[in-house]
């Protein structure tokens, strides 16, 4: 890695000339642009529990209630599920998925690291 670095956390490490991700290794040169983006939630385990609950409201005995308790699960896995966000850069290559994460603050904290680091290696 340069001497000259920018920022760095956990897997991602920003120097004045390149960005390392996950063990790969990108010029900012080669960066035309950042993006961040929201990605759809992991939400199999609620649709699981509500489809699966949703037949049993309308059984016999104890299985309304089981399939009440079934819905109401999956709903609040469904409302809990942590919403994912990715950064992604343009090369000449094609699109790069640099970072997955669900902590919002340190994807915003990326692209902007990112962009300022892209306008320091213009300026040298």
């Amino acid at each position: 890695m340069d001497d000259n670095l920018i920022y760095s956390y956990k897997e991602v490490s920003i120097s004045k000339y390149h960005l390392i991700a996950n063990g790969k290794k990108y010029s900012l040169d080669s960066i035309l642009w950042v993006d961040q983006r929201m990605l759809k939630p992991n939400r199999w385990l609620a649709r699981l529990l509500m489809f699966s609950g949703l037949p049993l409201l309308f059984g016999h005995a104890k299985l309304p209630l089981l399939g009440s308790v079934l819905m109401m699960l999956g709903l609040l896995h469904w409302r809990s599920a942590p919403i994912p966000y990715s950064v992604v850069i343009g090369t000449t290559s094609g699109e790069h998925q640099v970072l997955i994460s669900v902590d919002s603050q340190h994807v915003h904290n990326l692209v902007s690291a990112l962009n300022v680091a892209q306008q320091l290696s213009k300026i040298t």
